[in-house]
């Protein structure tokens, strides 16, 4: 049975924390917190070694390779894997039957890519904005007055 409460998102590449309302007009309540320590880290500090050093096919030349993908974006897509099956589970468990997110924009891309079927039917509204750090009284106020309307889904 699909719960008539909302889940909003806030996030940024290191943390996720999802709160909860009850009505359309309600204060949020804070129900999860994701934690991934390794989206603060600079991308030198995700890496062991520096990168190798290969000969030119033609000549004495001499030049670094590169890695074939970057650590900090694969560092952000698993936290997106991550947030992303924190909410299809809640979502299957009846936990809530609309969806909000806040983050800031590069981040909103890749969740949008993340989210399945279902939950891109229970999106009632983003916001490009990062309010992690925020109260949840101070997250309440940059959202819709109205999160979703009584008579959807």
């Amino acid at each position: 049975m699909k719960s008539a409460q909302a889940w909003i998102l806030v996030t940024d590449s290191a943390r996720a924390r999802i709160f909860k309302a009850e009505t359309p007009l309600g204060p949020l309540s804070e129900v999860g917190n994701l934690v991934h320590g390794e989206g603060r880290l600079h991308r030198q500090d995700l890496v062991s070694d520096r990168e190798g050093r290969a000969f030119d096919s033609k000549g004495d030349g001499r030049h670094s390779m590169e890695a074939k993908t970057d650590p900090k974006a694969q560092e952000q897509r698993s936290f997106v894997n991550e947030i992303g099956s924190y909410l299809n589970s809640g979502f299957q468990s009846g936990q809530f039957g609309h969806l909000y997110i806040a983050a800031p924009s590069a981040m909103m891309g890749h969740l949008r890519d993340q989210l399945n079927g279902n939950l891109r039917k229970v999106l009632v509204g983003t916001l490009d904005k990062n309010l992690v750090k925020l109260k949840a009284e101070e997250i309440r106020t940059h959202l819709p007055e109205k999160l979703w309307m009584l008579n959807s889904g």
